[in-house]
């Protein structure tokens, strides 16, 4: 009998993403995501552990911060470990194959300010679009 193991998720970081590296220097990235269940009264908020690799890593703790939304689309993971008292710990991870950024491109810096609505271009430059070598 085949068996699936798949998790689709959307929601907001908890926290801003962390990053390390293996030994052979692969990045491993981590961060914390919240989706709700339910409405009104009846809503509640779930936590999950995401793990992240590579350049899906670095790319995370570049552009993700705390609070912004993603789509994260992966496998779900159980790990038993020791903790520091000698007690069995149990931990589930949401390993992340793919991660979708649900927020609009930042706004460009203010060195490279983007034309206001309705402004008037500048002496002498032709609207885009207007340039008969731009038809074809």
């Amino acid at each position: 009998m085949a068996s699936v193991n798949k998790e689709l998720l959307v929601g907001r970081l908890g926290k801003d993403p962390e990053i390390r590296y293996t030994g052979k220097g692969t990045a491993v990235g981590s961060f914390s995501l919240a989706t709700d269940d339910g409405f009104g009264d009846r809503k509640k908020t779930n936590w999950h552990n995401i793990t992240v690799w590579g350049k899906t890593a670095e790319n995370c703790k570049e552009y993700l911060k705390k609070g912004k939304q993603v789509a994260i689309d992966g496998y779900l993971t159980y790990e038993q470990y020791e903790d520091s008292n000698g007690n069995k710990r149990y931990a589930t991870k949401v390993v992340a194959n793919n991660v979708t950024f649900l927020f609009p491109k930042e706004e460009k810096s203010e060195s490279n300010p983007t034309p206001e609505e309705g402004s008037e271009p500048e002496e002498g430059s032709e609207p885009e679009g207007d340039n008969e070598d731009d038809l074809f």
